[in-house]
C-alpha cells in the first residue's frame, strides 16, 4: 500500500492539546479529520517521549558526506553549468563512488534541481541602468497611474513551434507511437504574426499581421484598431499608450503620425520585454493555442482570435495590478531580467470543482407553452447546456424511398399553398435534379442531404430528383420559423464549489451573506449584485456584447467564466468568484457557412402494427458553457526565505553584515578601518550628494512620465508631442 502523507507538526501538536483539554480520542479524531487510530497512536507517543517531533528512525547511512554535500552544492552554486557527470568525477577522485542518479538525490535536497537556461535578452551596461532609471522614477507612481496605460506588442506564433513543453506518459520502446510524438516541420510548418494590446479594464483588439511590417503598415494598424480599441475601453482622460523601442515605433514618421493624434506615449527603456505584462498575455495564449492543436495556418489563426475572447476578464487586471512589484525586482536585481513572481506563497492551480445549473422560464412556440422539459437540454443541469430557441419539426417519418428535397430556397409549413410542391422545384438549387436514372448514378459516389441515394430519378411535383432511401419524408430545414423570444427573460442559477487540494481549502458561491430571501429576488449585475448566482439569460448575452435576437435566430456558444482568485493568507471571506462573459464561437460571426449553433435529435414512436415512426426536430439553441478556473496562494516559509537571502545580497545587505563582522570582532579591524574609512574628498562628497538629491526629486513624482520631448499645455488639459530629434 502506498505511503500516507506523514501529518504536520501543527496537526499533531494541535492533536496533543485537545487531548489535554479532556476530549476523547473520537470527538478529537472528528475535529481534525482523522482516523482514531492516528489519533490514538499520536497520543501514545507523546505520553512516551513527551514530544510530537519524528523520532529517529533506522536505515542506511547517505552515501555522500556532509562535507561532500557541502562541496557539491558550493560547485554548482558557483557554476550552475555544471553537468552531474562532473561531480562524480569529483567525488570519485575524493574517494567516493556514486551514481548520477544520487547526485541528483542530493542535489534536490538542497533545494536544487535541473532546469532549462532561460533565454533573456541581451543587457548592455546602458541598458542595466536604463532599466534601473525606469524603475526608480516610476516605483511610487499609484496603481490608478498603470490602470489608464494601454500596452501593446506584436508576437509570432508557430504552428508546430515549441509554444509549451509537452510531456506524455508512454512505455518503453514506444516513443514514436504517434500519440507519443509532436509532429514538427521545417521552419516551424509556418507562423502567424499577431498584433494586440490590452490595458487593466480588458482586452483591445488582437489582428493578424500578414504583410512585412514596416512603419506604414505599423501606423495603419494603429490607425485601424489601437484608436477602436482605446475608444471600446472607455479610458480615462489622459490615457497613455505603450509600446517598445522596435525601429518601426521610433521611425520619424511613426513620431509624427503619434503626435498629429496627440498620444501620450510612455518613456520606455530598451531589452525590457519583462517590464511590458503583455509578454505574460502572450504565454497565457500560446499555452491555450498549443493545447487546441491547430492543423493549419487558417486554424492557428481562428483558435488565437477565439482563445484570445476566452481570457478571464480578471487576467488583465490582475497583470496590472501587480506592476510595481516588477518596478521593485528590476531594482533588487540591479536591472537584470527577472521571472515575476508571488515568491512569498507556494501557489495551487490544481482546482476540484463542480457545476451545477437550473434554468428556469415559460415560452411559448409553434402556438404551444413550453417549459423547462421542452427547451433545456440536457436536463441533468450540468456546466454545458442548451436553451432551445426554434424547432424545426418533420413528423411522421418511417423508414423507406423518397424523393431528396434538400437545398431548397422557398417553403413555408405554416402557410403552404396548394401548388407549393412546384413552387419548391421552381426555386430548387437543383444538386439532386435529374433527367433520367444516369444523372442519380453518377451522384451515388457523393452523400444525400437525407438519405442514401438508389440512383434512381423519380418524379417530385412538376419536376425529377434522385431518390434517397431513408426516413421519409424528407426534412426541409430552412422553413422560417419565428424564435421563442421568452428566452431572454428566463433565468440561470448556477452553482459553484471549488477545491484547492494542496491547501485543503473549499469554497462556494454561496457566499455567507447569501440565503433564501435574497436568492429569491436577485438578478447578477456588476454593481449592486456581483456575487448573485442567478443570472437573466439577456443580461448574460448583453454582458457577452451579443444581440439577443441575432443568436436566438441563428444560435450561438456563450461562455459564463468563474475566477477564483485567492489569496489565503487573508480572511477566507475574501475568497470571491468574479464572473465574466463572453462569445466563444466569435468565428460563427464572421463566415457565412454553418453560422450559430444548431442540432438534430428525434422520438421515436411505434405504431399497432410494429411500425417504427419518428419525429425529427432541427433545435437552433443557445449553448453555455460554464467554465472555472483558480489560483490560490498561501505563505510558506522555505520560498519566502530563500528570497530573502537573495533580495538581500543584491541590495548590499550581506555587504553590510560582513563590515560589521571584520570591524569590530576579527583580529587586524584596524588594519581593516584604516583600508577602509579611507579619506574622501569635497569633490566626492558634493557629487554623491548631487546624485541622491536627484533621486529623491525622481521618486517625488507621482505621475507616469511620458517621452522627454513631450511638451504639455496649460488650455484644458490639451496635449502635443515635440519632434523627436
Amino acid at each position: 500500500m502506498a505511503k500516507t502523507k506523514e501529518l504536520s507538526k501543527d496537526t499533531r501538536n494541535k492533536t496533543v492539546d485537545l487531548h489535554q483539554a479532556g476530549k476523547t480520542e473520537s470527538a478529537i479524531g472528528k475535529q481534525l479529520g482523522l482516523k482514531k487510530s492516528t489519533v490514538g497512536a499520536i497520543i501514545r507517543k507523546w505520553k512516551t517521549y513527551k514530544t510530537t517531533d519524528n523520532l529517529p528512525r533506522s536505515g542506511a547511512p547517505r552515501k555522500i558526506s556532509p562535507r561532500g554535500v557541502k562541496m557539491i552544492t558550493r560547485m554548482v552554486s558557483k557554476n550552475p553549468r555544471t553537468t552531474r557527470g562532473d561531480l562524480v568525477n569529483d567525488l570519485q577522485r575524493a574517494g567516493t563512488k556514486v551514481t548520477k542518479a544520487t547526485i541528483s538525490n542530493t542535489l534536490r535536497r538542497q533545494g536544487l534541481k535541473s532546469c532549462s537556461a532561460r533565454r533573456v535578452p541581451l543587457l548592455k551596461p546602458v541598458h542595466v541602468r536604463a532599466r534601473l532609471k525606469f524603475a526608480r522614477e516610476h516605483l511610487d507612481d499609484p496603481e490608478e497611474d498603470w490602470e489608464n496605460v494601454i500596452w501593446s506588442d506584436e508576437t509570432k506564433i508557430e504552428l508546430f513551434g515549441k509554444n509549451s513543453t509537452c510531456r506524455v506518459w508512454r512505455r518503453k520502446n514506444a516513443e514514436l507511437h504517434p500519440k507519443n510524438t509532436i509532429p514538427t516541420v521545417k521552419h516551424g510548418g509556418g507562423n502567424i504574426m499577431l498584433w494586440g494590446c490590452f490595458s487593466a479594464k480588458g482586452p483591445g483588439r488582437l489582428i493578424r499581421v500578414k504583410e512585412r511590417m514596416n512603419g506604414a503598415m505599423y501606423r495603419e494598424i494603429l490607425s485601424k484598431n489601437f484608436l477602436p480599441s482605446a475608444r471600446a475601453l472607455k479610458m480615462k482622460r489622459g490615457w497613455i499608450f505603450q509600446h517598445d523601442n522596435d525601429p518601426k515605433h521610433t521611425a520619424q514618421a511613426t513620431k509624427e503620425w503619434l503626435r498629429k493624434k496627440h498620444f501620450k506615449v510612455l518613456e520606455w527603456p530598451s531589452q525590457s520585454p519583462d517590464l511590458n505584462p503583455i509578454e505574460n498575455l502572450w504565454r497565457e495564449l500560446k499555452i491555450c493555442v498549443a493545447q487546441r492543436q491547430p492543423q493549419n495556418i487558417t486554424a492557428l489563426e481562428e483558435i488565437c482570435m477565439e482563445e484570445w475572447a476566452k481570457l478571464p476578464e480578471t487576467v488583465y487586471k490582475n497583470f496590472v495590478a501587480t506592476y510595481r512589484k516588477r518596478l521593485t525586482s528590476v531594482i533588487a536585481n540591479k536591472g537584470w531580467v527577472f521571472l515575476y513572481e508571488k515568491a512569498y506563497q507556494e501557489r495551487d492551480t490544481a482546482i476540484e470543482s463542480s457545476v451545477m445549473t437550473k434554468v428556469k422560464g415559460f415560452g411559448e412556440h409553434h402556438n404551444k407553452t413550453m417549459d423547462v422539459a421542452d427547451f433545456v437540454t440536457p436536463s441533468q443541469g450540468s456546466s454545458v447546456f442548451c436553451i432551445i430557441t426554434k424547432l424545426i419539426t418533420t413528423e411522421n417519418q418511417v423508414q423507406g424511398l423518397c424523393p431528396e428535397v434538400s437545398n431548397t430556397t422557398f417553403y413555408n409549413s405554416q402557410h403552404t399553398p396548394d401548388n407549393s410542391l412546384d413552387m419548391f422545384c421552381e426555386n430548387s438549387e437543383g444538386k439532386f435534379k435529374c433527367e433520367h436514372d444516369d444523372n442519380c448514378t453518377k451522384l451515388m459516389t457523393k452523400p444525400g442531404s437525407n438519405g442514401l441515394l438508389t440512383g434512381k430519378c423519380v418524379n417530385y411535383g412538376t419536376m425529377k430528383t434522385c431518390q434517397i432511401r431513408g426516413w421519409c419524408p424528407a426534412e426541409i430545414d430552412d422553413v422560417p420559423i419565428k424564435p421563442m423570444m421568452e428566452v431572454e427573460n428566463f433565468t440561470i442559477f448556477i452553482k459553484n464549489s471549488i477545491r484547492f487540494p494542496r491547501f485543503n481549502f473549499t469554497k462556494g458561491n454561496f457566499l455567507p451573506n447569501i440565503n433564501s430571501s435574497y436568492i429569491k429576488k436577485c438578478n447578477f449585475d456588476f454593481e449592486q449584485n456581483s456575487y448573485c448566482p442567478i443570472f437573466k439569460v439577456g443580461h448574460v448575452i448583453r454582458f457577452s456584447h451579443q444581440n439577443f435576437t441575432t443568436l436566438a435566430n441563428k444560435g450561438g456558444v456563450i461562455g459564463i467564466k468563474i475566477a477564483w482568485l485567492c489569496d489565503l493568507d487573508r480572511s477566507e471571506d475574501e475568497c470571491k468568484p468574479a464572473y465574466s462573459f463572453t462569445r466563444l464561437d466569435a468565428m460563427s460571426e464572421k463566415t457565412s457557412v454553418s453560422p450559430g449553433y444548431n442540432f438534430r435529435f428525434a422520438k421515436y414512436f411505434k405504431m399497432e402494427n410494429g411500425t417504427e415512426y419518428r419525429t425529427l426536430l432541427k433545435a437552433v439553441a443557445i449553448r453555455f458553457d460554464v467554465m472555472v478556473n483558480g489560483d490560490a496562494g498561501k505563505f510558506n516559509m522555505i520560498p519566502t526565505l530563500i528570497n530573502m537571502v537573495a533580495a538581500f545580497t543584491s541590495v548590499g545587505v550581506g555587504a553590510v553584515l560582513c563590515d560589521i563582522i571584520l570591524l569590530n570582532f576579527l583580529k587586524g579591524a584596524d588594519l581593516y578601518k584604516a583600508r577602509k574609512f579611507e579619506e574622501v574628498s569635497d569633490a566626492h562628497i558634493e557629487k554623491s550628494l548631487s546624485y541622491n538629491s536627484g533621486v529623491l526629486r525622481t521618486r517625488e513624482q507621482s505621475q507616469l512620465s511620458v517621452r522627454p520631448e513631450d511638451k504639455f499645455s496649460n488650455d484644458s488639459g490639451a496635449f502635443s508631442i515635440g519632434q523627436y530629434g
